[in-house]
């Protein structure tokens, strides 16, 4: 028996076991390998149906697009093409936030360069507060 078929049917609880199998697939903590074992264990013991999903062009492929697949196997949408859908739904979201992260990092760390680059220019390059005024240093020593 498969062990992640265990994790989310294990208990007996088939609505349960949808529930948070969905979760996971909306979450990614549910893809590749994984989700094809429970998909294939699913299909062999039964447990999908045949229903037909067409999905949204992937540009509206999003997080509340996302939130309504998780719920898809209310209406009755739990089929390997929906399930291998949602998983494929899921890993392109997930590749969304994470370059927005960069994204973001990248704009912190050139606005940090540039701040310190600015910080260096006023200072003479030298990283110093700019030197006091060189004639009231050469009349104090004379």
């Amino acid at each position: 028996m498969s062990n992640v078929y265990e994790r989310y049917f294990g208990g007996g609880d088939v609505s349960a076991g949808k529930a948070g199998m969905m979760g996971d697939i909306r979450d990614h903590a549910l893809k590749g390998d994984e989700l094809r074992e429970l998909i294939d264990e699913l299909e062999r013991r039964r447990m999908l149906n045949t229903k037909r999903y067409t999905p949204p062009p992937k540009e509206q492929w999003d997080r509340d697009y996302l939130d309504k697949l998780s719920h898809g196997y209310i209406s009755d949408y739990f089929s390997r093409e929906f399930l291998e859908h949602f998983g494929e739904a899921a890993e392109h979201v997930s590749g969304q936030a994470k370059r927005k992260k960069y994204i973001a990092a990248g704009v912190i760390l050139l606005a940090l360069a540039l701040a310190v680059g600015c910080w260096m220019l006023s200072s003479g390059g030298t990283g110093k507060e700019p030197p006091a005024d060189r004639t009231s240093i050469q009349s104090s020593q004379s």
